[in-house]
């Protein structure tokens, strides 16, 4: 009989935390939940909560504060523009760089 390390029961208390916050994102997807609090927007991202109270300090991220209330709100849809907006390519490797300048000079010296 093997007993589990105090090291491998953290390894597993770890991956079962990761797990349930996969399926709180699915099941929040699923559910179309257009409305989050920033817990959940720190879910979703995949970020801290201090991150996301950041990003909201900077005005970087769109929130709403309702009326009456002290909490952060924020739109789903908003969220997903924003991400979307800060989205930066991958840049070209110096291979497909170089293969593509060839394509290039071969399709300019056929017209020629």
């Amino acid at each position: 009989m093997e007993f589990i390390t105090d090291q491998d029961f953290s390894k597993i208390l770890e991956r079962l935390e990761n797990i349930e916050k996969m399926i709180k994102k699915v099941v929040a997807e699923k559910n179309g939940k257009e409305i989050m609090n920033a817990v959940e927007v720190a879910d979703y991202l995949g970020l801290s909560k201090s991150h996301v109270w950041k990003l909201t300090a900077e005005n970087s991220l769109p929130f709403y504060i309702p009326a009456g209330r002290n909490r952060q709100m924020f739109e789903r849809s908003e969220v997903d523009a924003w991400v979307q907006a800060a989205f930066v390519p991958q840049k070209k490797s110096n291979m497909e760089i170089e293969d593509a300048a060839q394509r290039w000079i071969i399709n300019k010296m056929k017209k020629y």
